[in-house]
């Protein structure tokens, strides 16, 4: 049975693990190979861990006492959006051993959930151009591309930004 909580500092190490895991499986091909190369749990620990001190908007998904995905949240970092109403989901990644197992529609529940919570009236997130497979989950999530892209530099790629309304409680 998975079951989905608040993330503590103390997961840093399981979601840095699978967050690299996850690029690893999806991502290659679609960012350059030597952004990737470079992209390891080790470097990601220290970040989440700052998240993760500073907040309490990443949510975990265990199965078995074992780490394996997360979601995490905050205001939109988009220029063109109101942070005051409209959140984004920065990240959600699954372990590539738990793909397509409810792992992700199980997280973005526990997120919209909390942005009802919040008062937001959107949330917006970023999908790489070619991930096919988060494409299809997005749009099945209630999801709709907004129309804006964004070229990545620094992994040499390009994002479709996403938005769903939430209803406030």
């Amino acid at each position: 049975m998975i079951s989905i909580r608040k993330a503590s500092q103390a997961d840093a190490h399981d979601i840095a693990i699978i967050q690299t895991s996850s690029w690893y499986a999806t991502y290659r091909g679609l960012v350059c190979d030597n952004f990737l190369d470079n992209f390891t749990a080790t470097s990601r620990i220290a970040p989440w861990q700052q998240i993760l001190g500073e907040s309490d908007s990443v949510f975990i998904a265990v199965e078995d006492n074992q780490a394996i995905g997360f979601a995490h949240y905050s205001a939109t970092r988009d220029a063109d959006s109101n942070s005051n109403t409209t959140a984004e989901l920065t990240s959600i990644y699954i372990h590539p051993e738990h793909y397509r197992k409810g792992v992700g529609s199980l997280l973005i529940n526990a997120v919209e959930n909390a942005l009802k919570g919040e008062d937001f009236s959107a949330v917006t997130l970023w999908a790489l151009k070619g991930n096919d497979g988060a494409h299809q989950f997005y749009l099945h999530a209630g999801f709709e591309p907004d129309g804006s892209e964004s070229y990545l530099e620094r992994i040499k790629a390009t994002a479709i930004r996403y938005q769903k309304r939430i209803q406030n409680r």
